[in-house]
């Protein structure tokens, strides 16, 4: 037995141990589920962290850019107030030069006030001891003028007694003559009434008997009559007044019954309105989940569209920063196409120049290839020289050098690659042909006038060939005769030859 109960003890120990073993886990595993759930929770809000950062990066990254085109607007505005600060200051010192002249001007006028001043004070002092004379005279004349003063005020008393005296011996005299007439007027009606007594009394005595009882008559009848009327007229108006009621019954009558019906149709009218309140009732009832859902929905938007019109003002603010960048680049496109007309101007004039002295240097080219090998016509070699460097001295001593715009400097000169090979202008022996170096200055000109064409760059082509025309046909004629029509002396070939030979070939 008392193995038995050891083995039932250790059961016991044994299933307390699994107990404690399922609830630990249990615990474990809602631990772990717990756990998983925070770790979820936290994965979803370290990704809207990230999203967070990436529209952070953004904002960031067009900050920046906006930055940068603040950037740019600011030292744009910073270059137009610096303009602004140098004309102020230009006109500061014009309005300081205006200022030292209107400061000489003051001074002069001020001295030719002081001047004035002292004669005016020289004047006043003549003119106060004047008035000092003056005024004893008038302090002479003050006193005698009291005296008569005070004398005239005496006569004006007397003047006053003597006029109350006046005024009182009037108002007696007139008193007495407005009684006097009021007794007059009394003694004059009793007079007028004693004669109409006796006038009446003899009158009456005089009128007949008859009369007098035709008169009563017709006083009695004119009363009988006025009474009757009296009648007549309390009649009519009783008439009229029992007429109005009458018809003032009849339309009260009229009116209830209109009331009536009226009354008995806004009933059927009202029971109707009833059924169709009730009916809208329940559709308002019905619609008015809509409306509360559109309403939300409508605020919604509003916020989206209050959000959009503030985006919209920033651009607008941004459009009219571009506005007035248009507006500067307007107005700096102005003034190169102007400054561009100018130079095209002058690089037109320029070219005719050039035209010219060129042909000045082929016609010296010419002649020194057509007399390099011997000596035709020496006489006339020199002459013709000279009279070409006086023609291109004449060209280029015609045309003004006009100014340049701005200034360079020596490494800038340097730096600029030139157009031109330097030549003899037929003063220095050459040998290389004659037709080689025109064919170099055509060349040249063909470069210039490709770099220096404008706007009108057709027409000024189209003048170009028709001066180098002109002048091939004048070529021949500033040749010397003599060069010309040497053939049998030498075996270089004159111009006119070579223009035969190229058109035979």
């Amino acid at each position: 037995m008392p193995k038995k109960k050891g083995g039932a003890e250790k059961d016991k120990k044994v299933r307390k141990k699994c107990y404690m073993n399922e609830r630990e886990t249990l615990f474990y595993e809602q631990q772990i589920l717990d756990n998983n759930r925070q770790l979820a929770r936290l994965r979803s809000r370290n990704e809207e962290l990230e999203d967070t950062v990436e529209e952070l990066k953004e904002k960031l990254r067009q900050l920046e850019e906006d930055r940068s085109d603040v950037v740019a607007h600011l030292k744009r505005v910073l270059q137009l107030k610096t303009e602004e600060a140098r004309e102020l200051n230009e006109r500061l010192l014009a309005l300081e030069e205006l200022r030292k002249e209107e400061q000489i001007a003051n001074k002069k006028k001020e001295e030719a006030m002081e001047l004035e001043y002292h004669t005016m004070e020289s004047n006043l002092s003549a003119e106060l001891k004047l008035a000092a004379g003056k005024l004893n005279a008038l302090e002479d004349w003050r006193a005698a003028r009291l005296d008569l003063m005070n004398k005239f005020e005496v006569q004006e008393e007397q003047m006053a007694e003597q006029e109350e005296r006046h005024k009182k011996a009037l108002y007696d005299a007139e008193k007495a003559l407005i009684i006097g007439k009021a007794k007059m007027k009394k003694e004059m009606e009793e007079r007028l009434n004693e004669l109409a007594q006796s006038f009446r009394e003899a009158t009456n005595i005089r009128i007949a008997d008859a009369t007098h009882r035709a008169i009563r008559e017709n006083i009695a009848l004119n009363k009988e009559l006025d009474a009757m009327l009296n009648v007549c007229h309390d009649l009519e108006s009783k008439t009229k007044e029992y007429k109005e009621r009458d018809r003032m019954l009849r339309l009260q009558a009229s009116l209830f019954e209109n009331e009536a019906k009226m009354a008995l149709a806004k009933t059927i009218k009202q029971n109707s309105l009833i059924d169709k309140l009730a009916e809208e009732h329940r559709n308002m009832t019905l619609n008015y989940g809509k409306v509360c859902r559109e309403d939300t929905w409508a605020r919604n938007n509003e916020q989206i569209i209050q959000d959009y019109k503030n985006k919209c003002a920033d651009i607008e603010n941004k459009i009219r920063i571009l506005e007035q960048h248009i507006q500067q680049t307007k107005e700096s496109k102005e003034q190169v196409l102007k400054e561009i007309r100018g130079s095209s101007q002058e690089i037109q004039r320029l070219n005719r120049v050039l035209n010219e002295a060129r042909r000045c240097i082929m016609e010296a080219l010419q002649l020194q290839a057509a007399v390099q090998e011997e000596d035709v016509c020496t006489m006339c070699y020199p002459n013709v020289k000279e009279k070409l460097l006086h023609s291109l001295l004449d060209i280029l001593g015609r045309q003004d050098c006009p100014s340049l715009p701005e200034s360079r400097s020596p490494s800038q000169v340097e730096s600029v690659d030139s157009k031109y090979t330097y030549g003899n202008l037929g003063l220095v022996p050459n040998t290389r042909p004659w037709i080689t170096m025109e064919q170099e200055l055509l060349h040249e000109s063909e470069k210039e006038d490709k770099c220096y064409l404008s706007e009108d760059g057709k027409t000024e082509r189209t003048e170009f060939s028709n001066e180098m025309k002109i002048q091939e046909n004048e070529k021949t004629d500033t040749v010397p005769e003599c060069l010309l029509e040497d053939t049998e002396s030498s075996d270089i070939l004159s111009p006119r030859e070579t223009e035969s030979d190229q058109s035979d070939h």
